[in-house]
């Protein structure tokens, strides 16, 4: 009796989570999804829901674009707000992409965009990508330019100086804050995911995207 009440009470959070991601309530999606991942096997649909593509036509068309990994993309808007276009840190980063509005006017002029509204998720994932863009051109690879998006350039270059030429695997674990090198980790396990899931991309390929 208590496995079967288990059972029914996993398929009462898997039924809420489907109803959620299909209103586009992602966040409240991915924590009973959370739940319901402690108390057994995973399925592909699972899975599919766990790691979501909301805004999936405007984010393709983004990285198209700006000729950027959709895979690491959704990871990163998943990782950065859950797909929710209203959200605010503490430290003012704003909508899907948490762009700093500072940031994200310098990269709006380059986009020709006047007084970007950051709340806008189309214009929020244009500006998020063409600066992601940017700095994974000004990097080596992904990993790089993923510690320059969380913890800004500046770091980068200092962490690079002090690393004295390591590879990037080594540069991300070597970075002094635990917050930037789980978020490096998060986006890799994350991007896998999207790739299989969505793109048929082999792990390995996905890797090296951030590790050449």
């Amino acid at each position: 009796q208590p496995r079967n009440e288990a059972f029914g009470g996993r398929r009462h959070l898997l039924r809420a989570a489907r109803e959620l991601d299909g209103r586009g309530q992602y966040l409240q999606s991915l924590r009973l999804l959370a739940r319901y991942l402690e108390g057994g096997p995973v399925t592909e649909e699972v899975l599919r829901l766990y790691y979501p593509r909301g805004f999936a036509e405007a984010l393709e068309e983004v990285c198209r674009e700006e000729s950027l990994p959709p895979a690491v993309f959704f990871a990163l808007v998943r990782e950065e707000s859950h797909f929710d276009p209203a959200i605010v840190s503490s430290a003012g980063a704003v909508g899907l992409t948490q762009l700093l509005p500072d940031t994200a006017l310098e990269v709006a002029r380059l986009l020709k965009i006047e007084q970007p509204d950051l709340r806008d998720p189309g214009q929020n994932l244009r500006i998020g990508a063409r600066h992601l863009a940017r700095l994974a051109a000004r990097s080596k690879d992904l990993s790089r330019a993923l510690l320059a998006y969380n913890a800004g350039s500046g770091r980068l270059r200092s962490w690079e100086r002090g690393a004295a030429g390591l590879p990037s695997d080594l540069l991300v674990e070597a970075v002094p804050f635990a917050e930037t090198r789980r978020y490096v980790r998060k986006i890799l396990v994350s991007a896998v995911r999207y790739g299989q899931l969505y793109y048929g991309q082999d792990p390995r390929d996905t890797v090296r995207l951030f590790y050449p």
